[in-house]
């Protein structure tokens, strides 16, 4: 079972400096709305073992979640055992009034 905490929670959690946040979703979708901090690692690019010797904890947040639970089993199978997803959404993140930054989709 993937453990998964709230926006608040995350929040709390990103405040240890050992505390990775993964957002998965697309580059055009991180452009436009991403939390604070997060890494830009899109679900189809994500190689699981490139974590597995990350000691801290590893959080992920997509969209609705659906991502965010995939990267989260391929990341456990592949050792990461203190793997979390985001409950909610990056949008649930910016609902909440916590940091997110913006900005628009780059033209390709």
């Amino acid at each position: 079972m993937i453990a998964t905490t709230t926006p608040a929670e995350l929040r709390q959690a990103l405040a240890d400096p050992d505390c990775v946040l993964i957002e998965v979703r697309t580059p055009a979708e991180y452009q436009t709305l991403h939390v604070r901090g997060a890494k830009n690692v899109p679900l189809d690019r994500l190689d699981a073992a490139a974590y597995a010797a990350h000691a801290g904890p590893l959080y992920v947040i997509c969209q609705k979640g659906g991502r965010g639970r995939q990267a989260c089993e391929r990341l456990v199978a592949a050792g990461v055992a203190a793997t979390v997803n985001e409950s909610g959404s990056t949008n649930a993140i910016a609902a909440a009034g916590q940091g997110v930054e913006t900005g628009k989709p780059k033209q390709t």
